[in-house]
């Protein structure tokens, strides 16, 4: 009896927690437009999604119902629909579709992903590019090159140059800018 009840539980909880972030069928995707002459870009990748306006990158709470395909909470709480390779925004009263990313090569299997570290430091490998928050919660991103276990990349907005070697389930950056420099272990989420 307690085992049938535990199987209920654990279904249960799959179903309750399908349509969040992590594991969904947006996980690792990227959308790309242009909003108002703008380039914009969203990015999900595990319980992330980062909203790339062409002036910064934000990260953003979201919720994902896979049903209805809606994704609520993004830049501003205008609604978001998908529907095959196409993400709608509705903003102030306009469709705006994003095209999901089809052509950009997946990011390799060793670093592709999340990736937590000291001071609440985040790296997010998905396609060609590298999202990161830093020990400030300030997002940023990067194009990374990526050969056998080790990389590198420079971030867009605070020019943070990090290389970095992966070993298994871990990953060191040597992190230097103007903001912050040191050595730094992440762990793959």
């Amino acid at each position: 009896m307690k085992k049938g009840f535990a199987v209920l539980l654990c279904v249960l909880f799959i179903f309750t927690f399908a349509n969040c972030g992590g594991g969904s069928s947006i996980d690792g995707t990227i959308w790309e437009g242009v909003i108002m002459g703008d380039y914009m870009s969203i990015t999900f990748i595990g319980d992330y999604c980062f909203f790339n306006d062409g002036y910064g990158v934000y990260n953003e709470p979201f919720t994902y119902d896979k049903g209805s395909g809606t994704i609520g909470g993004i830049h501003y709480g205008f609604p978001y629909t998908i529907n095959g390779n196409t993400l709608t925004a509705v903003i102030d009263g306009f469709s705006i579709p994003l095209i999901k990313d089809t052509k950009t090569k997946a990011a390799p299997s060793a670093i592709r992903g999340i990736w937590t570290g000291q001071n609440d430091w985040v790296f997010a490998f998905v396609n060609d590019k590298v999202y990161l928050i830093d020990n400030d919660k300030d997002e940023d991103f990067g194009i990374f090159t990526f050969d056998r276990n080790s990389g590198s990349f420079i971030s867009d907005r605070y020019n943070y140059n990090i290389d970095f070697t992966v070993s298994g389930r871990t990953l060191n950056a040597t992190v230097s800018s103007i903001y912050f420099s040191g050595n730094l272990t992440f762990n793959k989420q």
